[in-house]
């Protein structure tokens, strides 16, 4: 059985593969695509404006189920 990555689709038509752990700046460029502030992001995600700043800078790493979450 074959798992398949997840994949995020831009409004551009790009596809990005969500890899484990993901890169920030994979999340801080479907960020932008949403259109969301780092607050708006971090409500979508259940954790603080803070903690975004953080996984986009690199200081945190990102938890393993947001590229679940942001996955369409």
């Amino acid at each position: 059985m074959t798992i398949e990555p997840l994949k995020y689709t831009l409004t551009t038509g790009e596809v990005l593969e969500l890899t484990k752990p993901m890169s920030k700046e994979h999340l801080k460029t479907i960020r932008k695509d949403l259109g969301l502030i780092q607050s708006q992001m971090a409500s979508y995600l259940c954790c603080s404006p803070r903690a975004i700043g953080y996984y986009e800078s690199g200081e945190r790493s990102i938890p393993a189920l947001v590229p679940k979450w942001l996955a369409k």
